[in-house]
């Protein structure tokens, strides 16, 4: 059901409207996939569509997008790597907030 909703979500991406929608699907696939390759190649693909995107939202989205990423790699023992990608999830969320996001 998520492979499909990314499908249609990345077949109607010039719409504009679809990019946050490919990239809950790519999560929920991410979350789904039973093994690490797979969680790395989609929690990538999640990625490069928030870094790529045109919807402010979705850039936004970066930040856990790296934060994730970090997280598959930590669990895979790349704790060197990880911490890289920690250090830019963290200069990405704060690059990006706004009073109602730094509260948080």
């Amino acid at each position: 059901m998520f492979l499909e909703s990314d499908e249609l979500a990345m077949r109607h991406r010039a719409d504009g409207d679809v990019e946050s929608l490919a990239l809950d699907a790519a999560h929920r696939v991410a979350l789904a996939t039973p093994t690490a390759e797979g969680r790395l190649e989609w929690r990538r693909r999640g990625l490069d569509l928030a870094s790529s995107g045109e919807d402010a939202i979705a850039r936004r989205g970066r930040a856990s997008w790296l934060n994730n990423l970090a997280w598959t790699h930590h669990d895979a023992g790349e704790f060197e790597f990880a911490s890289r990608l920690f250090v830019d999830a963290y200069g990405e969320r704060v690059s990006t907030a706004t009073p109602s996001t730094s509260a948080i």
